[in-house]
Formats: C-alpha cells, structure tokens, sequence
C-alpha cells in the first residue's frame, strides 16, 4: 500500500499506563499513532468514522461540512479517582508551635511560688545562723587581742576610755586589718570596760537589728 500524503493521514491519540493519575492532577502525555486510510474515493466519506478523523484540502467550489466531535474512548482499565497524597516536605515546612500557654505558665508560677514560701525562710535562718557563728568567732578573737594588748604593755586593767580602735593603731598594731573589727553585719564591736558577762571586759556585737540590750546581742571575752 502506498504511504498517503499528509493531508490525507489520520492521527489518534491514545493514552499510556504511565499516563493514570496517581497522587493527585498529572499532566498527561501521549504518543501520536499514525493511521493511513487506503486510496480511494471513499476517503472523505470515511473520514468521520474509525478511529480518527481525517483532513484533506478542500477543492475549489466544495461546501464544508461539519461533523460533530467524536466522543473520546473510554480509557481501558475505566475512570480512576485521584487520590490525594500530603507531603511531608510540606508538613516540615510548617511553622512549629513555640512560646507557652496560659495554662502551663500559671502551673510553672505555681510551683515556683510553693518552693519559694518554703525555702526562702530556710534560707534566710541558715544565712542568719552562720552570721552569728562567725560573730561569736570574730568577738572571741578581739578578745584574745585585747589580752594581747594588756600583756604587752604590762596593763592589769584597761582604762574606761580605751577604744578597740586602739588596737589598729599605732607602729606596731596588733591588728592588721581593721575590718576585723566589724561584726558580719558590717557594724563595729564595742567593747564594755567592766565586763558584765565577764570580769575585765566585754566584746559585744549587737545582733542584726542593731540595738544593743536585746536578745540577739552577741558577747565575748
């Protein structure tokens, strides 16, 4: 059979299994199929039918005839539904949720504030002990300083005016660092000349509130 010219060829288009949609819209492709229809008169009778639809030049003084569209074939394994796929890259993209909510926030001020009432006064009686220990330790060894001072000039009994002060004075001190004569509370010890808690003397601190005569006065010698 001779091959037709272009004009009298007829082209179907059928679609491929790899076409199907799988996840979602795909763009479908397709291979175009060549079809010849044999030499004839008949060519432009049969040119509606078949599997295609043939084209020829129209000849001078021929009507044009309209044909109505072929329906298209059914594909062969019927209608498939697309399904719908999420992708995951897509769900990594999303923003994740950050900061807190008003129920958490109240929860976390909650527990704070319970172990606050109840380590805080902890807390402070523990600092306040060891202030006071250090106190007693720091009057005992003002004190020894003063005995020192005694023996050393050959005083049996100190003046009423003497001053502890006294002790950080001079070419020779016996103290070296004056704040030595600070209680923890960064207050100076005094000293009572005679003593009431003892003969000689008294190295008193007055406590961490400050007033002397009351229950927190801290003494030594």
């Amino acid at each position: 059979m001779a091959a037709l010219p272009a004009a009298h060829r007829v082209t179907w288009t059928q679609p491929r299994l790899g076409d199907m949609p799988c996840y979602g819209p795909v763009a479908r492709r397709s291979t175009p199929i060549s079809i010849q229809q044999p030499e004839g008169p008949d060519t432009a009778q049969h040119s509606g039918h078949g599997l295609g639809s043939a084209t020829r030049e129209r000849q001078p003084g021929e009507r044009s005839v309209v044909r109505p569209a072929r329906a298209r074939a059914p594909h062969p394994f019927g209608v498939i539904p697309a399904m719908t796929f999420r992708n995951p890259a897509r769900r990594s993209r999303r923003p994740h949720r950050a900061g807190f909510t008003l129920l958490e926030i109240i929860i976390a001020v909650t527990i704070v504030a319970i172990l606050a009432a109840v380590i805080v006064p902890r807390l402070a009686g523990w600092i306040g002990k060891a202030k006071t220990d250090r106190a007693k330790a720091d009057a005992a060894t003002l004190a020894k300083q003063v005995e020192l001072y005694m023996t050393k000039y050959g005083v049996s009994r100190l003046p009423s005016g003497f001053a502890l002060e006294t002790l950080a004075d001079g070419d020779d001190p016996m103290l070296r660092n004056r704040k030595q004569l600070l209680d923890p509370w960064d207050r100076p010890f005094e000293i009572r000349i005679p003593g009431q808690t003892n003969i000689d003397f008294d190295i008193i601190s007055v406590g961490e509130d400050g007033e002397l005569g009351t229950p927190d006065d801290i003494i030594g010698g």
